[in-house]
């Protein structure tokens, strides 16, 4: 069976209303106000799962229920749940409905396992049925980190590519399951609900994620939320949407601008949007000119953990003025050459 095919244009910037939408549903049930104990964070958990039982779509409606065998990783047999998230994307000429499910293993090792299966199919007729960058990024790049042992994104289990049958909605279009790992947590979409502890969780996790990410040679563009599980138990992050990844053109490395491009830094909702303790600790000491340190161990990330409690929040206003003083601080401090 032969791989996707690959395309080249640039993916369309911006977030659309159905990729909005999308998320959401995932999380159906109601805002969360606060997410201080594990039952609550079961609770939404759960609510992610039953969508899989109570949401239809338009397009790909037919999938659900359906028993696909997967034979290019495994031998395995998964039923589909109902689909949900559905979106309907149109880039590099070819429009794609793409949804997701919750798929069960009825024939293989584990039976009963559990695992998501993204689902990527051409909806309207063109002259082309390549793949479009976004499912060509998500498909490969996570192929890519499943095969170099990276533990940053879910591990992709299997995959079929092939034509849509003349039963489908485009005959001869293509058509895409990625068969993925199921990983527990919620997205950061709830990250403000959280206490400043389990923030400061959050921000170690995501940082050791994406240091990872980077060091595969990736970086990603669409830097939201939804796009990272964080697992109270495990106390560990995934990047969980590859659509946005992007192979680097040279080194890649984590910084501290990655806290406020994920909307980690502190509580960016609130008037002034103070930063929290940690964030300031960690750009005091790994985000200042003069200093190219490596990224913390863990006795680093405790260390700066305990020098940040107690310590008031900056203010995002007042924040670059703060920095531009340590950074003059450090570079008179720094021996010349």
């Amino acid at each position: 069976m032969r791989d996707p095919v690959s395309t080249h244009h640039p993916v369309a910037e911006g977030e659309s209303n159905s990729e909005k939408h999308e998320h959401e549903e995932q999380n159906e049930g109601g805002d969360v106000e606060k997410l201080d104990s594990e039952e609550q964070e079961i609770q939404e958990q759960e609510r992610y799962d039953e969508l899989s039982m109570h949401r239809e779509t338009y397009w790909i409606v037919k999938d659900a229920n359906k028993i696909v065998s997967f034979t290019n990783m495994t031998n395995t047999k998964w039923k589909l749940g109902k689909t949900f998230s559905e979106r309907v994307l149109s880039e590099d000429y070819v429009s794609e409905a793409s949804a997701r499910c919750v798929a069960t293993q009825v024939e293989g090792p584990d039976p009963g396992l559990r695992a998501i299966v993204k689902i990527r199919k051409q909806s309207v007729a063109s002259l082309s049925h390549n793949l479009p960058e976004g499912a060509h990024s998500e498909f490969y790049h996570l192929r890519e980190l499943t095969e170099s042992g990276a533990t940053c994104t879910p591990k992709l289990i299997d995959y079929i590519y092939e034509l849509q049958s003349e039963e489908d909605i485009v005959t001869g279009g293509f058509l895409l399951y990625i068969l993925m790992e199921k990983v527990p947590g919620i997205d950061l979409r709830y990250f403000e609900a959280l206490s400043l502890d389990e923030r400061d969780q959050v921000r170690i996790a995501v940082a050791k994620a994406l240091h990872e990410f980077h060091n595969n040679g990736f970086y990603h563009e669409d830097t939201h939320g939804r796009n990272i599980m964080w697992d109270r138990k495990s106390k560990r992050a995934w990047i969980i949407d590859l659509e946005g990844s992007r192979k680097a053109f040279g080194a890649c490395r984590f910084t501290h601008h990655d806290f406020f491009m994920w909307s980690v830094a502190g509580l960016e909702s609130s008037p002034h949007y103070p930063l929290d303790p940690l964030t300031i600790e960690f750009c005091t000491e790994y985000g200042t000119r003069g200093r190219r340190k490596p990224f913390p161990s863990d006795k680093e990330w405790a260390e700066m953990v305990a020098n940040a409690k107690g310590k008031p929040s900056i203010f995002h206003r007042d924040f670059q003025r703060f920095l531009d003083e340590r950074n003059k601080t450090v570079l008179n401090t720094v021996p010349k050459e």
